[in-house]
């Protein structure tokens, strides 16, 4: 049994590592898109970048990234560290998506 490729995978440590995985793969290509569209429209990075949707994703993205530091600790105390980084970056991220989305809808009722 022990002879089959699928238990060769230590599937634990991999699940482990989805989380930061995702994060990274998300903040660059956020910051990729971020870079494309700050050329087209003709604005500074800074500008776009400091602004949701953009912020809110990158935010996101460094909460995913901390995640993944907590799951794949070195030292007893990184989990603690790296979680309660994570859970300011996502709660800030959602605060975030949930004030710009909130603004969005003040300015549709306010238009119509």
């Amino acid at each position: 049994m022990g002879d089959s490729p699928i238990y060769w995978i230590d599937w634990g440590w991999l699940a482990r590592q989805i989380p930061w995985i995702i994060g990274a793969s998300l903040l660059l290509a956020t910051l990729s898109w971020g870079d494309w569209a700050a050329r087209v429209r003709r604005v500074p990075r800074r500008h776009l970048f400091s602004r949701p949707p953009y912020s809110s994703v990158i935010l996101l993205s460094l909460a995913l990234i901390a995640v993944g530091f907590a799951l794949n600790p070195t030292h007893p105390w990184e989990p603690y560290v790296a979680g309660g980084l994570a859970l300011l970056l996502g709660v800030q991220a959602l605060w975030e998506m949930w004030h710009h989305t909130r603004a969005s809808h003040s300015k549709e009722n306010s238009h119509a």
